[in-house]
């Protein structure tokens, strides 16, 4: 890919750390139909630490 060769790496970092963030959202919205208290809590962790690695590889990237 000539963007990640451009960039050493660091869109496919942001791509991926995105990519994680969408499937976590996605894991707390099923969990919260569910209703099952523990599988809310934790998409709500994953949810977490997907946002706090998204916003260190946007913060590393620009």
């Amino acid at each position: 890919m000539i963007v990640k060769t451009v960039f050493g790496g660091r869109f496919a970092a942001e791509a991926d750390s995105a990519r994680r963030l969408y499937d976590a959202e996605v894991a707390l919205h099923i969990a919260r139909q569910t209703g099952v208290d523990p599988w809310i809590q934790a998409a709500s962790n994953r949810l977490h630490e997907a946002l706090v690695s998204h916003f260190g590889e946007t913060a590393v990237a620009s």
